[in-house]
């Protein structure tokens, strides 16, 4: 029989190995949309990765963050760089105008489709916060990652 105490410590290393691997991958995309907008960004941004009922990704310009969603992990990887990128345009332009939509374009020229199909998957935003995801684990609800090598 296994213990109470052995079934949590391997839940426990799960939601990290999946934190874990969601900052390997996220921080891989991020840095490459970035190369591709350097010459209109500032300086490359801190990623946070974090769980969300209601958005994908989330931009703080005035701190130089960016949020993306554990649930990301569960889309196509040009979804990702769709939010990416998404995220990356609002350091350009604080809204939703055309003239952001014309800037993202450049770079995501299929964007309003990827919005559209990003919409198919919203049981994703909610199970994010169910036990067949993952338990809702305070010490791993806002991991900041931050890669030193291109801060």
């Amino acid at each position: 029989m296994v213990s109470t105490n052995k079934i949590e410590n391997v839940r426990n290393d799960v939601i990290q190995w999946r934190f874990n691997q969601a900052e390997f991958v996220f921080q891989e995309l991020l840095y490459k949309c970035f190369e591709k907008m350097k010459q209109e960004l500032n300086c490359f941004p801190t990623l946070i990765i974090k769980k969300s009922r209601s958005k994908w990704g989330c931009c703080y310009f005035n701190e130089n963050r960016i949020m993306l969603n554990l649930a990301l992990t569960q889309v196509p990887f040009y979804l990702i760089e769709y939010v990416i990128f998404h995220e990356l345009t609002h350091f350009i332009y604080h809204n939703h105008s055309q003239e952001f939509h014309r800037k993202l374009q450049e770079y995501v020229p299929n964007e309003r489709s990827c919005a559209k199909e990003l919409k198919k998957y919203p049981t994703l935003l909610q199970c994010a916060f169910s036990a067949s995801f993952m338990d809702d684990w305070s010490i791993l609800s806002n991991i900041k990652f931050t890669r030193r090598m291109y801060s």
